[in-house]
């Protein structure tokens, strides 16, 4: 485990962004990717949201509007989204959010509903 607690292990990068060619952007919005997708997701539940999602930009970059779109909704669903300009400024936004106290998900659900999947 981290030093930084468990949930690290969760982070993954998008592959947007990566240059591919026309064949292998077809493959991928077929296999799911999404166009706007924030660069990091980490779906860990702490600080009362349920996972984190930060843009990665530099220079004069500024979100697309496929990306503003997808951090608003993500935002509407209770997670956290931030832009973050260097490795630092998101190294630091991951260990101030995964520090935090862990989200209550569950209100007293009965029955199948809160079953683990596993």
């Amino acid at each position: 485990m981290s030093s930084i607690g468990p949930g690290i292990d969760l982070l993954e990068a998008s592959l947007n962004g990566v240059h591919l060619s026309k064949a292998q952007a077809g493959k991928a919005k077929a296999a799911g990717l999404l166009t706007g997708a924030l660069d990091l997701n980490l779906p860990v539940a702490r600080g009362g949201y349920f996972g984190l999602r930060i843009e990665m930009k530099y220079g004069r970059n500024k979100m697309t509007p496929e990306q503003e779109w997808h951090a608003r909704r993500l935002t509407e669903e209770g997670w956290l989204t931030v832009t973050c300009w260097d490795w630092l400024a998101a190294r630091d936004a991951i260990i101030e959010y995964l520090t935090s106290e862990p989200t209550a998900l569950c209100h007293g659900c009965v029955g199948a509903v809160c079953k683990p999947l596993i």
